[in-house]
């Protein structure tokens, strides 16, 4: 099983009288989902074949990288005719930037900034505003001869569509 949860500061509360103080935690956003073992089992190579791939984005770009999908994906969900201003922000030379003292993202999280727009305009229609459903079939889609920053952007904009999709699924009708 795979247990997801999300947690905050909560204050506890006494009944017998002691003064509530902010250490319990409130638990939202919970799911569980199964997991299955492969009917074709793994494989595991010997350490001398191992090789290991090139780091395509630095731990700290792909931190942004997650945080933009995580955006992108909430975005789609909420306000799809906000995507193109999301993804404008996302970029270089945002005004945000300067006013909260925040660097420019360094040039190879632009290009997967970029790559996110890039999925995101493959699966919007001329004149229409990006759909959930189309670019998530877009970030699901197999392509051979991708670059890997590309694989890298389809495979964490995949990932943050579908666990917000999961979220949804979970949570109970209101």
């Amino acid at each position: 099983m795979l247990l997801t949860a999300c947690g905050a500061r909560a204050t506890r509360r006494t009944g017998d009288g002691r003064w509530p103080v902010d250490t319990g935690t409130h638990l939202f956003d919970v799911a569980v989902h199964q997991i299955r073992a492969s009917d074709t089992g793994s494989r595991t190579l010997p350490a001398r074949t191992r090789t290991s791939l090139p780091r395509v984005l630095e731990v700290e770009d792909l931190t942004a990288l997650t945080g933009w999908a995580e955006a992108v994906a909430q975005t789609l969900a909420q306000a799809p005719e906000r995507i193109p201003a999301l993804l404008a922000d996302a970029r270089p030379g945002a005004a945000w930037r300067s006013g909260l003292g925040i660097a420019d993202p360094s040039p190879q999280l632009d290009k997967a900034i970029a790559s996110v727009s890039a999925v995101i305009d493959g699966a919007t229609p001329a004149g229409g505003p990006p759909s959930f459903d189309a670019v998530l079939a877009a970030a699901r889609e197999t392509r051979v001869g991708e670059q890997p920053l590309d694989e890298l952007v389809r495979s964490a904009l995949r990932a943050t569509l579908e666990q917000l999709l999961s979220r949804q699924a979970a949570a109970p009708d209101s």
